[in-house]
């Protein structure tokens, strides 16, 4: 009888631990969606880019809003601490300081914030500021600036 009894509570767990393992996957991958990227002219290497260009234009796919700003702000170089972020209009936007060299093209003052990149799917104004705090609080800078430092 024990024997039986044994057979069952091992199937019993077995089931419990294939819903366990499902309802994490269920939660893993409802937390992942495409996530849309516009780099806008001040993006380093977008300068002379036309708006149309592919090179401006990324697509997250199966990634968390904090992995799709991880690729962004390595693209544009940034540190988590350099940049903020904020809402305009149905986008949401990664602003940052302007860089020197581009001072001239726009009639701003050194240190003026500009929009860097714009979230225009899939990420929440919410989102990408916890994203940016989350970054920020464990010190992750992009490989690039670390290899200067």
């Amino acid at each position: 009888m024990s024997a039986a009894l044994a057979k069952r509570d091992a199937h019993v767990a077995a089931i419990a631990d294939a819903e366990r393992s499902q309802a994490l996957a269920d939660a893993s991958a409802a937390r992942t969606w495409p996530i849309g990227v516009h780099l806008t002219p001040f993006a380093p290497g977008c300068e002379q880019l036309r708006i149309d260009d592919r090179r401006r234009w990324r697509t997250f796919y199966g990634r968390t809003v904090e992995e799709a700003l991880r690729s962004t702000l390595s693209l544009l170089r940034l540190s988590p601490s350099a940049c903020s972020a904020a809402q305009e209009g149905t986008d949401t936007v990664l602003l940052a300081a302007v860089r020197p060299e581009l001072l001239k093209l726009v009639s701003s003052e050194p240190g003026a914030v500009v929009p860097h990149a714009l979230f225009w799917d899939g990420a929440s104004l919410d989102q990408l500021q916890t994203a940016i705090a989350d970054l920020t609080g464990r010190g992750w800078k992009p490989s690039a600036l670390l290899e200067a430092a």
